[in-house]
């Protein structure tokens, strides 16, 4: 039996593979319904369509036997996993005697004696001690599920993508630390309530599968929604365009997002959890953008007069960095899987914009729009939506979304 760990992957540079025992990629992610809401369910050629437009296919997914997960192949594996990844990028902090089982009190006396003899590392010291401190508390909180026999294939896939991220932005510790603060916090607020979830990290090319699935944003940052007759595209909205960059993605989001909507319009379908609502006041000085994305077509449907549409279930809460490429999935809903209903809600807004692309002709040409015609929409937001379809059924959409 092998080890499973986290290496160095020539083939992703930068990046991490998995070395694993009888690992195999997941074909079809299983739709989970703990919602207890009947959801619209599109048909299965179009959920099949979207399988083969192969959503996320650079990032992982695993699927072990029943006997391997009731192993100790995670338990023996976690001190290799946590040492490789530490000798590769704490490089600094290994020097001085620092490692994952070094207490936070004394890793803190080295660090600041570093400093003070040598005051230009300053910053980038404290910045790599924060980076420090989100995986020790991310790889304690494995070890804390290992324990209670609650890790599961959905948390190597966050581990994955967080070590992915971290190593993508090179040597730059305070980025890395923006990115991994409120990462380390959530986790510790997770374990102190014995809640088993790891968020995920993804990079903001992989926007356009998230919103396909869950188009309709609601904006922590905001109270209420902007009700102005014709409002500018805010600078929220343009830098959830600007995160992915093309023509095709800002006009995709702003189809479902003609005006910004406030976290207190958020409808009640699917109540924001607990314990996500007292995680939230830590976020506000940590992050640029926190907003929910969902299901909820109908909402748009309203605007583009349909207002019968059905929703889907399991909402996500995103955040985004300034200069940082990548976002992080703080909660989903539902708890379960690795995205497991993302090729069904992909599905649903495919179907959702061809039963409904005939309301688009109510979008004024003279419409303040983003990377539109100068300032304004101009034509051809039907003939879009179409091509978004067509592109679907091609099996090529998301090439066509990320321009």
């Amino acid at each position: 039996m092998k080890d499973l760990i986290l290496q160095k992957d020539g083939r992703n540079p930068g990046g991490f593979s998995v070395g694993t025992v009888e690992l195999e990629q997941v074909v079809r992610l299983h739709p989970s319904q703990t919602l207890h809401r009947k959801p619209r369910f599109a048909s299965p050629e179009l959920v099949s369509q979207a399988i083969r437009n192969n959503p996320l296919e650079t990032i992982p997914r695993w699927a072990f036997s029943d006997e391997l997960k009731s192993s100790s192949v995670f338990r023996e594996a976690l001190p290799n996993l946590k040492e490789s990844f530490f000798k590769t990028n704490f490089l600094m902090l290994a020097d001085m005697g620092i490692t994952f089982d070094t207490s936070p009190a004394e890793a803190t006396s080295l660090i600041s004696k570093r400093v003070s003899e040598k005051q230009h590392l300053g910053a980038h010291i404290a910045a790599l001690h924060v980076s420090f401190n989100a995986f020790k508390s991310v790889f304690d909180f494995m070890g804390l599920m290992i324990e209670k026999g609650r890790f599961e294939e959905k948390h190597l896939t966050a581990v994955y993508t967080m070590c992915t991220a971290y190593v993508a932005l090179g040597n730059d510790a305070v980025r890395g630390a923006r990115l991994m603060k409120p990462i380390g916090l959530q986790v510790d607020f997770n374990r102190e309530r014995y809640i088993f979830e790891l968020p995920t990290v993804l990079p903001n090319s992989n926007l356009p599968e998230v919103l396909l699935a869950m188009p309709v944003v609601y904006f922590g940052d905001l109270q209420d929604s902007v009700n102005a007759e014709d409002p500018h595209v805010s600078d929220r909205a343009q830098f959830i365009c600007d995160a992915v960059g093309s023509k095709s993605f800002a006009w995709f989001y702003q189809m479902y997002n003609r005006r910004d909507r406030g976290i207190k319009n958020f409808p009640n379908l699917d109540p924001i959890p607990t314990d996500y609502l007292e995680f939230r006041p830590q976020l506000r000085e940590l992050v640029d953008l926190e907003f929910i994305a969902t299901p909820y077509h109908h909402v748009a449907a309203m605007e583009w007069v349909n207002p019968e549409w059905l929703a889907g279930i399991d909402p996500l809460s995103i955040t985004m960095h300034k200069n940082i490429p990548f976002f992080t999935v703080m909660k989903r809903w539902s708890g379960s899987g690795i995205f497991p209903l993302l090729c069904d809600l992909m599905a649903n807004t495919i179907d959702h914009i061809s039963n409904n692309k005939n309301a688009l002709d109510k979008f004024s040409e003279s419409t303040y729009w983003y990377k539109g015609n100068g300032a304004y929409l101009g034509s051809g937001l039907k003939k879009f939506a179409e091509q978004v379809v067509q592109k679907f059924s091609e099996e090529k959409v998301f090439e066509f979304l990320r321009g």
